[in-house]
């Protein structure tokens, strides 16, 4: 019996310190990549799925791989999931395949491969010791591979998968309010600094509104330090025409509505109420009369 309480208490002090080891996770959002490569940000699905995400785009030609450096919380073992979809299901391979890299070293799982909806695709297990680690994501195929974020826990753990509770979730590791911190009152908010919400602004701001116009694209360079960019420069085919033949009717749009947001004002009324008992003065304004 004697000998046996050595080994007891071993097993009480392994236990306990095993118990006490501290959980690390990390989650990196594929859309703030540093080096997006080939691969394109999509955001026109945020409202579905909770988040903008990477999107391999090459025509059927794979892409230059994308990539960041991160820094871990901690060295240590790390179980790896990447928020994927199969967006093609069916009885042939998955056309949006992908891998991932850590440090260089690539995962033998292929990603994109599984459920059609989005969902945390285990990628496998590495282990790290520098504090900085670098990521990188190769496209197989050139067929829209989707990846939304990578994480990384010393917990096998999936995160959660239905919207809401992923929400919550996201902002909690990212250490991000549930409300804004700031809060301002403007007369005007336009969303979508397009050729229509500048012109929008600018009209209204010349009729005295406090304007504020909300803009989800950077207008610095990534590798010119002293540059900013305006506008938008495109080509086309014959076939695209209508893009540009519609600018300058999407400009005058964008005043127009700046216009009647300044009577808005000026008269306590609602949109409805310009075309109803001030369109005249809008008309002369835009200068159709």
């Amino acid at each position: 019996m004697k000998a046996l309480i050595p080994s007891l208490v071993f097993m009480l002090v392994l236990t306990a310190s095993c118990g006490d080891k501290q959980h690390h996770e990390l989650l990196v959002e594929a859309e703030s990549f540093r080096e997006k490569g080939g691969w394109l940000v999509d955001p026109q699905f945020t409202e579905q799925m909770g988040s903008a995400y990477l999107l391999a785009h090459g025509l059927g030609n794979p892409v230059e791989n994308a990539s960041t450096i991160v820094t871990i919380p901690a060295s240590g073992k790390y179980h790896v999931w990447v928020r994927t979809r199969n967006w093609a299901k069916g009885n042939w391979e998955a056309p949006g395949r992908f891998k991932l890299l850590i440090n260089g070293n690539e995962f033998e799982s292929i990603l994109g491969t599984e459920e059609e909806t989005w969902h945390w695709q285990y990628a496998g297990k590495v282990t790290l010791k520098d504090p900085a680690m670098k990521i990188e994501l190769r496209d197989l195929t050139g067929f829209e591979g989707r990846c939304d974020a990578i994480y990384l826990s010393t917990k096998k753990a999936a995160p959660p998968t239905e919207n809401d509770e992923l929400a919550v979730w996201r902002r909690k590791l990212h250490d991000e309010a549930d409300a804004p911190e700031k809060t301002a009152e403007f007369d005007l908010v336009i969303t979508g600094g397009g050729i229509a919400g500048c012109a929008a602004a600018i009209a209204a701001a010349e009729q005295g509104l406090l304007v504020a116009l909300v803009h989800d694209r950077p207008v610095y360079s990534v590798n010119i330090d002293k540059l900013f960019m305006a506008g938008r420069c495109f080509s086309c085919s014959h076939v695209g025409l209508r893009g540009p033949r519609v600018m300058h009717t999407t400009g005058q749009m964008g005043v127009a509505i700046g216009y009647a947001a300044s009577l808005c004002k000026k008269y306590n009324t609602l949109p409805r109420g310009i075309y109803e008992n001030h369109i005249g003065e809008l008309r002369k304004l835009i200068g159709i009369e």
